[in-house]
């Protein structure tokens, strides 16, 4: 998406999807080619490193891991 929004000026809405929609399905349908499995990384790294920069995770044990697990979905769901 990024090499996409420099350009979102010069693409119709229409052009966009299209163009965007083939570059997604190559990274899909060819996924060593295409660098999708070291893209998946760095995002979920980036994603990580944001959701442990705003939750502490040091107190965590047994009891809490549902309290963790409640608010990543609450964060994932946000993003989307």
């Amino acid at each position: 998406m990024e090499g996409y929004e420099h350009d979102d000026d010069t693409y119709s809405e229409k052009e966009f999807d299209r163009e965007f929609g083939r570059s997604l399905a190559y990274k899909i349908y060819e996924p060593n080619l295409s660098g999708l499995e070291g893209d998946t990384i760095e995002e979920l790294k980036v994603l990580l490193c944001n959701f442990a920069s705003e939750f502490d995770l040091s107190p965590v044990d047994e009891y809490t891991y549902e309290d963790i697990l409640e608010v990543m979905d609450i964060y994932c769901s946000a993003i989307i």
